[in-house]
C-alpha cells in the first residue's frame, strides 16, 4: 500500500519549487549572491554560508496524468458510492455521513448492518449488484485486495468528527483515531479530548517531539501544537454544532 501511494503521489510533485544548495566561504558567497539565480543566504558560522539558488533548468518530466487520474477516479468512486448506491437503495433518513476522505467514508446508520436498511422493493436489485460495491464473503481472500470495493474499516457505537483527518471512533473494539499534524505516539488522546473541543468550541492541543539540526548540533525539541481543531472550512456548520451543509460560494 505504501509503495503504491508513494508512486503516484510522486508524479504530482511540483518540481518548480526545487532549489540548489551550496556551502561556501565568504569569497565564494559574494560571487553566488551576484548570480541572477540567487534566492537566499544563511550564515551558518564564522566563515561558512549556505546559498540557495534557483535551478537553471527544471525538466518537467513527471507523468502528472497518473496522479491526476488516480485522485479524480477516487473522487468519482466516492460520488458513485453516495449517489448510485446509498441514495438509490437506502432511505436518506436511515444514514448520515460523518466523515469522508479520499478513499474512505464513515456513516452513522439507523440499523446494525447496511444490508438491513435496503429499501424493500429494491433488495433483489441490490443483492444482484452487491459484488460491484462490497467484497463477497465466499471470496473474501480475493475481494479484500480488489481495487474499487468498499471494505469495512471500523464498526462501533459512534464517531466524533471535528474536521478533516481529525476524528475519534469508539465502540466495543479498540478506538480508532486520526489527528493529522500531531504524533499519536507521544499523545494519549481519549474520547473526552475530542468531546471537549466539540462542546467548548476551542481547539485542543498536543505535543510533538523530534530532532532538528541547529549550529551543527542535533537537538531534540518539544512543540505544543493546536491539532484538534474546532474550525471546519469545507462546509458550513449549523447552529447545532454537528450538522453541516454546502458552502454558499
Amino acid at each position: 500500500k505504501l509503495q503504491g501511494n508513494s508512486s503516484y503521489g510522486k508524479t504530482l510533485e511540483n518540481k518548480k519549487r526545487h532549489r540548489d544548495l551550496k556551502y561556501c566561504d565568504e569569497t565564494k558567497a559574494d560571487e553566488l549572491i551576484n548570480s541572477p539565480l540567487f534566492s537566499s543566504i544563511s550564515h551558518l558560522n564564522e566563515n561558512v554560508f549556505e546559498i540557495e539558488s534557483f535551478k537553471k533548468k527544471i525538466p518537467l518530466d513527471l507523468p502528472i496524468q497518473i496522479g491526476l487520474w488516480v485522485y479524480n477516479m477516487a473522487k468519482l468512486k466516492m460520488l458513485q458510492f453516495a449517489y448510485d448506491l446509498l441514495k438509490n437503495y437506502i432511505n436518506p433518513a436511515d444514514y448520515e455521513y460523518c466523515e469522508m476522505d479520499t478513499d474512505s467514508a464513515y456513516l452513522a446508520l439507523s440499523g446494525v448492518e447496511l444490508e438491513d436498511l435496503i429499501i424493500t422493493e429494491k433488495r433483489e436489485e441490490f443483492f444482484e449488484n452487491q459484488h460491484k460495491w462490497f467484497p463477497i464473503p465466499a471470496r473474501m481472500k480475493f475481494d479484500r485486495r480488489t481495487p474499487g470495493l468498499f471494505k469495512l474499516e471500523f464498526k462501533g457505537e459512534g464517531i466524533i468528527s471535528l474536521c478533516s483527518k481529525t476524528y475519534y471512533c469508539f465502540g466495543e473494539a479498540a478506538a480508532k483515531l486520526s489527528c493529522k499534524g500531531i504524533s499519536k505516539r507521544h499523545n494519549t488522546f481519549q474520547k473526552t479530548d475530542f468531546m471537549d473541543v466539540l462542546e467548548n468550541q476551542a481547539s485542543g492541543r498536543g505535543i510533538n517531539v523530534g530532532f532538528r539540526v541547529h549550529n551543527h548540533q542535533v537537538l531534540t525539541y518539544e512543540q505544543t501544537r493546536y491539532g484538534l481543531s474546532y474550525f471546519y472550512a469545507k462546509r458550513e456548520v449549523l447552529s447545532d454544532g454537528v450538522s453541516t451543509r454546502p458552502l454558499e460560494i
